[in-house]
């Protein structure tokens, strides 16, 4: 029988999603490429107090990127999670990819890995219309395998160069901000940041985000999504 739409190979699918500026799939980045300018990134969401969270970053008037994965609370089939996920995308936030079950790429088969990131973006696209093409690797773990196949799917690799260490703290919001502000000290002569944080910490959600926005903007950064950090305007999602 004669099928009226084959499969594409892998590298005709990583060609469709060819990357428009910004950094190429399968690299590791752990910084803003763009000078002055810096991006708060949260992990593990939606959460609890993510709805609070968004709440805050629309009286600030910033734009954040969300590294959401499937194991988070009530699971993306809720639909009150569902809900947020959509709020944060229309509101203009960045979503990405953080696995579907939060699991160490290091530590499983290519098949596994891509089973992980594809059942999540079936999930995105479900719920957006839309598929991610930047994603985090849980614990921030890389190995050449794993990179290959990010490479393969077409996935920019995002770190950190800033960790506020909120999952061991999160209920203190100074230990987060002191973290915070060591971590731009440091970075100064790079005049940008991309900082670690995550949405299902309460005191992240409710009393950090507020004060880090402050300590950012004093030091002369502009605030944005980690697309528009890495000059990348254009190809942020797929269909």
């Amino acid at each position: 029988m004669t099928t009226l739409c084959a499969a594409q190979s892998p590298a005709a699918a990583q060609k469709s999603r060819q990357y428009a500026g910004g950094p190429p799939p399968g690299v590791v980045v752990h910084t803003c490429t763009v000078p002055g300018t810096f991006a708060l990134t949260f992990d593990d969401g939606p959460g609890l107090y993510t709805n609070t969270l968004l709440d805050q970053l629309d009286k600030l008037g910033v734009k954040v990127t969300f590294f959401i994965d499937g194991n988070n609370a009530g699971g993306l089939d809720d639909d009150g999670v569902a809900k947020c996920i959509r709020r944060a995308y229309h509101a203009g936030h960045q979503i990405a990819s953080h696995t579907f079950s939060h699991a160490d790429l290091t530590k499983i088969s290519p098949s596994e890995v891509r089973s992980e990131m594809s059942k999540l973006d079936d999930q995105f696209k479900r719920i957006l219309g839309v598929r991610p093409t930047y994603m985090r690797p849980p614990y921030g773990a890389v190995n050449k395998e794993m990179l290959d196949i990010m490479r393969e799917l077409g996935y920019r690799v995002i770190r950190w160069s800033i960790d506020t260490n909120d999952w061991q703290h999160p209920d203190d919001a100074k230990a987060s901000l002191a973290a915070l502000q060591n971590g731009v000290k440091v970075m100064a002569d790079e005049k940008t940041g991309i900082a670690l944080s995550h949405d299902t910490a309460t005191s992240t959600a409710t009393r950090y985000v507020e004060e880090a926005v402050k300590i950012i903007r004093q030091k002369g950064y502009r605030l944005t999504t980690v697309s528009e950090c890495l000059g990348d305007g254009r190809s942020v999602y797929r269909a």
